[in-house]
C-alpha cells in the first residue's frame, strides 16, 4: 500500500516519444547496476514493491483536464507505468523507521519527463474513488532539484477523510534511461505522514544519477 500511494503520482502519464540522439538504452541487469540500495538510506531495510494502483479515468470526477490525461495514459498499447514492473524495468522499495523511499529505473522509447510536464502543467489535482476511499489528489511543482539530461521534481499530495500522504517525486532522464525517486517521511511516534524529508530526497537523487551516469558510460 505504501509504495502503490508513493508511486501513484504517475497514474496520469501520458504515453509521448522521445527522441534522445544521444540514447544509450540499458539492459535489465544494467538498470540493476543504478538502482537504490539499502545502504543509501540512513538505517535503511530493503522493503517490497507494490503492484500498484488501479484507478481509472471513470474514477477521477473532475477537473475533466486529468480525466483526459488519464483516458490517454489508459488507451496506450504499451504505456509506461511506474506501478509494476515491466519487461526492463527495476523497481526498489528501501524504508526505515522514518521514511520510505521508492526507486524505479526503465529504459523506454516514450518521454516520461514530457508526460510530467504536461501533467503539472495541465492538471493541478483531481478528486478520485481510490477502491472505493474517495480521496483529493494534488501536485505542487518543486524548483531547484536538477539531476540527468533533463529532471522534474514535485510533491505529491493525497487527502483521505483520515489523514493526508505526501511524497517527493523527482524523475530525471540520462541517455534514455529514465530514474524516478519517491521519498516519504512520517512521524514514528504518531505514524502520521509529514513533510517529505528533502534533503534525504537531494543527496539521493544525485547520488542515483551518478550511478546510473557510470552505467551508461560503462555501456557505451
Amino acid at each position: 500500500m505504501i509504495a502503490a500511494l508513493i508511486l501513484l503520482a504517475a497514474f496520469m502519464i501520458v504515453r509521448l516519444r522521445g527522441d534522445g540522439d544521444d540514447r544509450v538504452d540499458l539492459t535489465r541487469a544494467q538498470l540493476a547496476e543504478a538502482v537504490l540500495v539499502a545502504d543509501d538510506v540512513p538505517d535503511g531495510e530493503e522493503g517490497s514493491a507494490s503492484g500498484g494502483s488501479d484507478i481509472r479515468g471513470d474514477d477521477v470526477d473532475r477537473p475533466s483536464a486529468c480525466r483526459s490525461l488519464i483516458t490517454r495514459f489508459e488507451d496506450d498499447d504499451d504505456p509506461i507505468s511506474v506501478f509494476g514492473v515491466h519487461s526492463g524495468d527495476v523497481e526498489v522499495l528501501v524504508e526505515n523507521e522514518e521514511t520510505v523511499v521508492s526507486h524505479i529505473l526503465v529504459n523506454h522509447e516514450h518521454d516520461l519527463i514530457a508526460g510530467y510536464r504536461e501533467l503539472l502543467d495541465t492538471c493541478d489535482g483531481a478528486e478520485i474513488d481510490d477502491d472505493g476511499d474517495p480521496a483529493t489528489v494534488g501536485y505542487d511543482e518543486i524548483r531547484g532539484i536538477d539531476v540527468g539530461d533533463r529532471s522534474i521534481a514535485f510533491e505529491y499530495e493525497v487527502e483521505y477523510e483520515d489523514g493526508t500522504f505526501r511524497a517527493l517525486i523527482v524523475a530525471w532522464e540520462r541517455s534514455g534511461n529514465v530514474s524516478e525517486l519517491g521519498v516519504a517521511s512520517y512521524d514514528p511516534d504518531t505514524g502520521e505522514w509529514i513533510e517529505p524529508d528533502r534533503d534525504l530526497a537531494e543527496d539521493l537523487a544525485a547520488t542515483l544519477d551518478d550511478r546510473l551516469d557510470e552505467a551508461v558510460e560503462a555501456a557505451r
